[in-house]
């Protein structure tokens, strides 16, 4: 009876005035609105309390007002419709989805810090140095207060200031709290929402995060990857491992997870985006940055030539060619690093470990025919650049040389790579040519 009283929504109007800051008086009114089909000023109601700040409110209303006034907005006839509004609802909800984002990563970081002694709680500083601002952030106010004498209370602190303040900028976001908690993903995200295309700090952000992930704890050098191509079978005489070992193996496998795992989101975001273009897809995903970090940690680890090849294709990554090429680009790198024979043939097996796995699995299969035709044509214009540059250095061959199909045949029994001449190079290249060009018939 009272909600459809004429003079209730006066009422409430009333009282808001008086008490603007009541969250369930201004929730009686937007439904008021709503049931009387006033949906434009629902929407403005559902805004207000979205970016309003309230303690009686969390960031998950917010983002439940944020998304009902878009459709509120969107139910009203096309004529009626106001696109700038609604372009400004969706740049609200977008700040609090990645406000969201930023809170769940500093909650995280709190409950990493619950597992280490409390000692050490006392005496540990901020996590990773501030970062330079990127060219088109500017820092802002509202920063986190220095008087905490711990991390945890400076945590505690910016979850109450995220979860019960108001929406935040992107330029907030970014110096006050992901800068300075060292969270390396969400100072991804913000550099992606705000537009800034400033590579170098983007690389080095890439650096921190993935230095991160691979220093979860320390892995011996003689550690097998549970991910290589020929695991052991389990028999009931095989004798019980070594605890050390158990750990460092069940270590590695973590960081395989949590590299697959990361690597699958920011492709998802980064690559898949149709309205993003390759410019930009390829300054925050920096391929050939993120795989010279994988396969120098491999490398300093003794793991197997596969490692890195077989965390890309689990990470189910669809640019195989943005791959290909970036292995291609530490061939012919000119970093005397990469130009040692021994780390030549890693790249290569790695190289072809790629294209056998686009080849053989169901990657090519997800892929439209165009961008399997268009993806196929840069791989081969990779393997051909990679022939004439292998042709030109023998003069002659002697030898009658054996077509080698896989991967796995380049490596013995022991996970050591065989010695293979640039002739032999040449054939299996030569292999994988002519199946690409019959996968495009």
């Amino acid at each position: 009876m009272l909600l459809n009283s004429a003079h209730f929504e006066a009422y409430l109007r009333s009282r808001l005035r008086q008490t603007p800051d009541d969250a369930n008086l201004r929730c009686l009114l937007w439904r008021l609105l709503e049931r009387r089909g006033a949906r434009l000023e629902a929407a403005q109601v559902l805004e207000h309390l979205a970016v309003t700040p309230c303690h009686q409110l969390t960031l998950e209303d917010r983002l439940d007002f944020a998304a009902r006034a878009i459709v509120a907005v969107k139910a009203l006839p096309a004529s009626q419709q106001d696109l700038d509004y609604l372009r400004d609802l969706e740049v609200r909800l977008e700040l609090a989805q990645l406000q969201q984002m930023l809170t769940n990563e500093l909650k995280q970081l709190k409950k990493q810090l619950s597992y280490q002694p409390k000692q050490r709680h006392q005496t540990k500083q901020t996590p990773g140095s501030p970062s330079s601002s990127p060219s088109t952030i500017t820092r802002g106010g509202g920063h986190i207060s220095l008087m905490s004498t711990t991390l945890n209370d400076d945590i505690d602190e910016a979850l109450g200031q995220l979860i019960h303040g108001p929406l935040l900028s992107v330029t907030e976001m970014f110096a006050n709290y992901a800068d300075r908690f060292g969270l390396h993903e969400s100072k991804l995200f913000l550099l992606w929402a705000s537009g800034s295309q400033d590579s170098a700090l983007i690389k080095a952000i890439w650096r921190d995060l993935l230095r991160k992930i691979l220093t979860q704890s320390s892995v011996d050098t003689a550690t097998q990857s549970p991910l290589k191509r020929s695991p052991s079978m389990f028999t009931p005489y095989s004798k019980p491992q070594d605890v050390k070992t158990k750990n460092r193996s069940s270590t590695l496998q973590l960081i395989e997870l949590t590299l697959q795992d990361c690597l699958s989101r920011f492709g998802s975001r980064f690559l898949d985006d149709p309205s993003t273009n390759h410019l930009k897809c390829s300054i925050y995903f920096p391929l050939t940055d993120i795989i010279s970090t994988l396969e120098y940690y491999a490398i300093q680890h003794s793991l197997n030539p596969t490692w890195v090849p077989t965390i890309l294709r689990d990470s189910h990554l669809l640019c195989i060619a943005n791959i290909s090429d970036a292995y291609n680009e530490l061939i012919h790198s000119k970093d005397s690093l990469w130009r040692r024979d021994e780390l030549q043939e890693r790249l290569f097996i790695a190289f072809i470990t790629i294209i056998e796995d686009f080849l053989m699995n169901n990657t090519s299969i997800q892929l439209t025919i165009r961008q399997r035709m268009l993806q196929t044509d840069r791989i081969l214009n990779q393997i051909t650049g990679l022939l004439v540059d292998l042709n030109s250095d023998i003069k002659t061959t002697t030898t009658t040389i054996t077509t080698t199909s896989t991967t796995i045949n380049m490596i013995d029994k022991t996970g050591h790579l065989s010695k293979f001449s640039k002739s032999k190079w040449i054939e299996s290249l030569r292999n994988l040519h002519d199946r690409l060009q019959r996968l495009n018939r």
